[in-house]
């Protein structure tokens, strides 16, 4: 049987954190780091009240390999993503799981979501990652994305099969080479990391995913979409009540991955392609729009500093 972290990040929304957790407990045999990523509500003391049904449990400064099963992280300031996943995995010795899941906090697996993925990663050990096909978390038969494909020449993503019908679709998913998984709902080969590093911290929110997938892809691990592990998922949650955020977020996102993938040429070319397509999203959002322009001039001027502001 394999040993599996789970690894769940909490900011400002216990109630979501807490249905999860209480899912993962129930229906799987991962252990669970969950992390507080500098709430400033009463995250906190709501995931405490909460959890300790569970098992005794008490927040801590960062993750101990030990036999609890659930451990409570707290941070006193929002890192990002990808900062907050390293902290748990640099505590990690090695070899003491098999994989990594990294699950959103507003996402619901299925009961046996974790069971496909584990058991393609045992069947297939050159798959470095295996991901869940998300589905939206209200119209339980409608796609929110089957992997990701991403396209250089916009230095955007496209979700894919994106708010089409679960049972109009299933038999069409196809793979291609361009496609990656989507970090909502995602099965990491833990022995891999090793080899391939930790998340790239310069990414506060998004591509942070995407850009390990393409690094482990150098080294030869794969990744594979496994259509029978279902997470149904609420979305954009992180940016939910500040939406010009989004567009702060992914843009300088966008830029930082052209900058560190693309030839000059195509990463200049990138801030045209970026802005023009901020510019058809936004629907005359002056202010989303400002925040979006905003983010793709420090991704591609600034592309080593974090975007967290």
């Amino acid at each position: 049987m394999a040993k599996t972290l789970c690894i769940i990040i909490n900011w400002n929304a216990a109630a979501d954190t807490c249905l999860l957790v209480e899912q993962v407990w129930n229906t799987s045999n991962a252990y669970i780091a969950l992390i507080d990523n500098g709430s400033t509500d009463r995250s906190k003391e709501q995931i405490i009240e909460a959890c300790t049904p569970l098992q005794a449990v008490h927040w801590q400064a960062k993750y101990v390999c030990n036999h609890d099963r659930l451990q409570l992280i707290a941070s006193s300031t929002n890192d990002g993503f990808a900062k907050a996943i390293n902290k748990v995995l640099c505590s990690l010795f090695p070899n003491t799981f098999d994989f990594i899941w990294l699950l959103n906090n507003d996402a619901m697996p299925e009961e046996k979501a974790l069971t496909y993925l584990e058991d393609r990663l045992l069947q297939q050990p050159d798959l470095g990652f295996a991901g869940s096909v998300i589905m939206d978390y209200e119209q339980r038969n409608k796609i929110q994305c089957c992997a990701v494909k991403y396209y250089p020449f916009f230095a955007v993503a496209k979700l894919q099969f994106k708010n089409e019908l679960w049972d109009n679709t299933r038999d069409y998913i196809v793979k291609d080479k361009h496609i990656f998984q989507h970090g909502a709902s995602l099965l990491v080969r833990f022995a891999m990391i090793e080899r391939v590093g930790l998340l790239d911290e310069r990414f506060f929110l998004y591509a942070e995913e995407h850009d390990w997938q393409v690094r482990a892809a150098k080294l030869g691990y794969g990744n594979e979409l496994v259509v029978q592990s279902k997470v149904y998922h609420k979305g954009s949650m992180s940016t939910a009540n500040a939406h010009h955020l989004f567009y702060y977020y992914y843009n300088t996102s966008a830029m930082k991955f052209s900058y560190k993938y693309h030839s000059f040429v195509l990463r200049t070319w990138n801030i045209f392609t970026l802005l023009g397509i901020s510019i058809i999203r936004t629907k005359g959002n002056l202010k989303a729009l400002y925040w979006g322009v905003k983010g793709i001039l420090l991704g591609y001027l600034k592309p080593n500093e974090n975007a967290n502001m």
